[in-house]
């Protein structure tokens, strides 16, 4: 059935008809078919032969919640230590915290700040890719100019440890990606760096319309529709989930579950697809996913190189002085609102 509604949607050997498509796709589904599940979630939730419905989006969306949940043990993995399910593939958080947490005292950047943020990076990781780690000089090799940024000198070099990878239980020590020759990473040499503090880290966060006043006339513009630029080499699927966030009527809006369904999807297959291309050749293709999953997990990879490649002209993003990147009380913009609105 599932294979019938593919051929009726790519019109492989008969006349495309979406109609007949989601018609097959709903008989795969009710027999517990989890591809065909997650292509009848994108016909209700785009309207492809049959008419928009984000309430029957959300039920199919939990009966993919509902059938993963007895595999979630095992496609991550139970930690030897805690006995509880992984956090992500090969990784507890809650074991690794601990393990990150007694090794602070034994490094420091010498600057207070950069050490909180990235112990609290560290603390927080779900997998290996939110790790950040403090590499000691003596720990890099072959250092070499490379380029100039916008506001620093950048260099290549080899990390001869490598980022951590995942925990070795046998041996009790990290798994590292050396590739036994070590690790090329950038290096960029910052003026000044030891005077460098919380403002600076967070000139780093990018924050919605932070090139102009958070004031009253911004939450009016906010009201009639005006809604943050979007950043170029955005992935479309994630662009578009973006938008329909932002949409007027919070009923067309998608449902919590939806989001974090998507989001986790995107970021398991994003995370097997580097454990199983280390090489950087990017030769292996994550088995098992519809060609939407797959497509929209290659858009990441496409944009994650694209910043790679473009992080030698990165500059510190300048933020309007009354740009707020933090809580603050909104009573008085509040009342002010309701009186113009």
């Amino acid at each position: 059935m599932f294979n019938l509604a593919i051929c009726y949607k790519n019109g492989n050997g008969t006349k495309k008809n979406l109609e007949k498509a989601f018609y097959w796709y709903q008989k795969a589904a009710e027999n517990s078919n989890e591809e065909a599940i997650l292509d009848l979630v994108d016909c209700y939730e785009n309207g492809e032969g049959t008419e928009k419905n984000l309430k029957k989006t959300f039920y199919w969306h939990q009966k993919v919640e509902e059938s993963n949940k007895g595999s979630f043990k095992d496609r991550v993995g139970i930690c030897n230590e805690c006995k509880q399910p992984h956090s992500d593939y090969q990784w507890c958080q809650q074991c690794n915290s601990k393990r990150f947490k007694q090794h602070f005292s034994k490094w420091t950047s010498k600057n207070e700040f950069i050490d909180k943020f990235i112990q609290e990076a560290q603390l927080n990781a779900k997998n290996s890719y939110e790790i950040l780690e403090w590499i000691p000089y003596d720990k890099l090799s072959n250092i070499n100019y490379y380029n100039k940024g916008g506001f620093s000198k950048i260099y290549k070099a080899i990390w001869l440890d490598g980022p951590v990878d995942s925990w070795d239980f046998d041996r009790q020590q990290w798994n590292r990606w050396n590739f036994q020759t070590g690790y090329e990473v950038v290096l960029k040499m910052l003026d000044n760096s030891f005077s460098l503090n919380s403002k600076f880290l967070d000139e780093w966060k990018y924050s919605p319309f932070n090139h102009e006043a958070h004031d009253i006339q911004l939450s009016l513009s906010i009201c009639k529709g005006e809604r943050p630029e979007i950043m170029s080499n955005t992935p479309k699927c994630y662009a578009d989930l973006m938008e329909k966030c932002w949409d007027p009527d919070p009923e067309n809006r998608p449902a919590i579950a939806e989001l974090e369904y998507k989001i986790s999807e995107w970021i398991r297959c994003i995370n097997l697809y580097y454990k199983m291309n280390k090489d950087g050749n990017h030769r292996f293709m994550v088995p098992n996913i519809n060609n939407k999953l797959k497509n929209d997990m290659l858009d990441f990879i496409k944009a994650n190189d694209f910043l790679v490649q473009e992080e030698a002209n990165i500059s510190v993003l300048q933020s309007h002085p009354q740009a707020y990147c933090i809580s603050r009380n909104l009573t008085e913009i509040s009342e002010c609102l309701d009186y113009m609105i």
